[in-house]
């Protein structure tokens, strides 16, 4: 092996030792997430940024209950499959229920889905809404 070789394989091991190394770094950072007053919004996984755009909420009253409504835009020309889950709290951010079931969802090549909630106490103020890839677990 001449130097020549030996150099760039030296510079080959480095970029691969730095790609993996920043692989890591992204795998351990939080989930993304959107907040407001009355809404926190997750993307529980790395691999749906830029796939998915979560619009909204838009709450309305049902009776004593609200209903919370986020839209689910696919901005890719692939169909995506995904799971999400709701969770309701009073205005003081305590939990009101016990974390629900993941419930699946899939949207066509830019196209948009509504994910629909509705509060099951009367005192369900703010929402959580945390979308994952089917079977990941969180």
């Amino acid at each position: 092996m001449d130097l020549r070789s030996l150099i760039t394989t030296n510079n080959a091991l480095k970029f691969l030792l730095l790609g993996l190394l920043a692989s890591f770094l992204s795998s351990c950072a939080p989930p993304p997430r959107v907040s407001t007053t009355q809404t926190e919004l997750i993307i529980a996984d790395a691999s749906l940024l830029g796939k998915i755009s979560l619009v909204g909420p838009q709450f309305q009253q049902i009776g004593l209950h609200k209903q919370a409504q986020v839209i689910a835009q696919n901005d890719t020309k692939q169909g995506i499959s995904f799971e999400y889950r709701f969770q309701w709290m009073n205005a003081g951010g305590f939990a009101l229920q016990e974390d629900r079931m993941w419930l699946p969802a899939s949207v066509s090549p830019y196209n948009r889905i509504n994910l629909t909630s509705t509060a099951t106490s009367p005192e369900g103020e703010k929402i959580r809404l945390t979308i994952r890839r089917p079977h990941q677990e969180f």
